[in-house]
């Protein structure tokens, strides 16, 4: 009993620190001089101006990655533009680009009211955001339906 009490523990302790960290931010903004939330990113550097941001008018971060490319979504047909769901798209080129696992991550975070401000010795900031991360693994077939119809989907 005392063994398995150990093991249950062991397994819980590692499945804890299993899940993936999205941790990666958009970090152009720290090399410009005068962006004003690079503190963000290093709470050593102060800024020259004070600030105060809107709800809306503030710093907006989105970020969108994955394992698709655009060109794997959008398709030149005769010099005109068009989705992989166009008729005109061979079926075999879309399903060829695609992989059998494809991951699609967001990453959104909206400045609510924030405001920096020189006082009390240092420069000081104060802000409220909202973060939201949407992860999504989507398989082959979800693509195969809308291309080739129910005949291309593996049951």
């Amino acid at each position: 009993m005392n063994t398995n009490l150990k093991n249950i523990i062991a397994v819980s302790i590692l499945s804890a620190f299993s899940g993936s960290a999205m941790a990666q931010n958009t970090n152009s903004g720290y090399f410009l001089d005068g962006y004003l939330y690079r503190h963000e990113m290093n709470p050593a550097f102060d800024n020259e101006r004070n600030y105060v941001s809107m709800p809306a008018l503030g710093n907006l971060n989105l970020s969108l990655r994955g394992n698709i490319a655009v060109d794997d979504v959008f398709y030149n047909v005769n010099g005109r533009t068009t989705t992989f769901m166009n008729p005109l798209v061979s079926v075999s080129e879309v399903m060829g680009n695609l992989s059998d696992n494809n991951k699609l991550n967001l990453n959104v975070k909206e400045e609510i009211l924030s405001a920096g401000f020189k006082a009390f010795g240092g420069y000081n900031t104060v802000g409220i955001s909202v973060r939201a991360f949407m992860g999504a693994n989507l398989p082959r077939d979800l693509f195969s339906l809308p291309v080739g119809g129910i005949n291309l989907v593996r049951i």
